[in-house]
């Protein structure tokens, strides 16, 4: 009923649209993707590097099968034993990850964060050499574009939303469930790191995903929406 009471429909990536189709739930889907304000992340200078004597990994959402912690663990155990991750997040399955850390040797490796407050995330995002979330399901992954706001490269599952946001020019994608290719991706992004800079990854973000590149889209979309409405009223 809500789709059929709709004049036009958005989703905030091309996966979910296209499920809305086959669902046949709308005639036409306008991608309009999730943004974030302009300034975030221009305070990246007010944070210190992360530490040069070892490669680190950020994740950011929680520990769960759902966000594929348990797949990340597992790569994480065949990377080089100097790189490091830190997760961002709590849940009801923490002490089972831990556990898992803890039974594939890299418990030492891991940091868990908890929970993290917004006004304590941008430390965390300087703080790391990149960003990576084998999730096994995403409509959008607001965390990509935070990470990529603060010029880090992303690696990402071809999960949904991800495929809208990771390219080559900033970060890699790899099959879903897959620690064979997430091992390679990250022992490549370890090795290659500095083929992305974070000037360039910053200016991607503002091209796609900052307030200014999506409010005009936006503006457009309810024009039309608004148009759609008058002729309704007209008829």
């Amino acid at each position: 009923d809500t789709y059929a009471g709709a004049s036009l429909c958005s989703a905030v990536s091309k996966s979910l649209a296209d499920r809305i189709l086959s669902m046949g739930l709308a005639d036409e889907v306008t991608v309009l993707p999730n943004f974030l304000p302009n300034e975030f992340g221009s305070d990246r200078g007010n944070f210190p590097t992360a530490p040069r004597d070892g490669f680190a990994f950020l994740s950011v959402g929680g520990p769960s099968h759902a966000k594929g912690t348990d797949v990340l663990l597992k790569a994480l155990a065949q990377v080089s034993s100097d790189v490091t991750l830190r997760v961002v997040g709590d849940s009801p399955d923490l002490a089972f990850f831990q556990q898992l850390a803890v039974d594939l040797g890299v418990s030492e490796r891991v940091r868990w964060l908890g929970v993290v407050t917004r006004e304590q995330m941008p430390e965390h995002y300087q703080a790391c050499d990149a960003f990576v979330l084998p999730s096994r399901g995403e409509t959008f992954g607001i965390a990509f574009i935070e990470a990529l706001a603060f010029g880090k490269p992303l690696i990402a599952t071809r999960c949904g939303g991800p495929e809208d946001i990771v390219h080559a020019g900033n970060g890699l994608l790899v099959p879903l469930n897959s620690v064979d290719d997430l091992v390679v991706a990250m022992q490549n992004m370890v090795a290659h790191a500095d083929r992305y800079t974070p000037q360039a990854l910053r200016s991607d973000f503002l091209a796609r995903f900052s307030a200014s590149a999506a409010l005009t889209r936006i503006e457009s979309w309810y024009q039309r929406v608004i148009q759609c409405g008058q002729r309704k009223v007209s008829s």
